[in-house]
């Protein structure tokens, strides 16, 4: 009984442990120009460019804001574009129009 009941308990740990690591998401955070920003096709799409000079990991990217930030990340992509400022991003890189997680200014002369 004991050993039924030890069983079972790593059979529920195991469980619990492989869904927290099929729902982790790869986030990367990149520091970006914002090329274009705006409404279109009934969404709100940003391209940006990875400024890494070394090895950057897109350039010239459509992505998506999430849905609940829409005003926001615009907001913020527009603020940049106009000033010339970059911004910090959060992204998985996944699909076509990867959803951004966060996007946040940078302060004036931060590449």
């Amino acid at each position: 009984m004991k050993t039924r009941k030890t069983l079972l308990m790593a059979v529920a740990i195991c469980s619990v442990i492989s869904l927290f690591a099929v729902s982790a998401h790869a986030y990367t955070w990149h520091t970006c120009q914002v090329v274009q920003a705006g409404p279109g096709w009934g969404k709100t799409y940003i391209m940006l460019t990875d400024t890494d000079g070394t090895s950057p990991a897109f350039q010239d990217q459509w992505f998506q804001p999430r849905n609940d930030l829409i005003k926001e990340m615009l907001a913020t992509a527009l603020t940049a574009m106009t000033g010339g400022q970059y911004v910090r991003v959060c992204t998985d890189l996944k699909g076509t129009y990867p959803y951004l997680q966060a996007l946040y200014l940078q302060p004036v002369g931060t590449p």
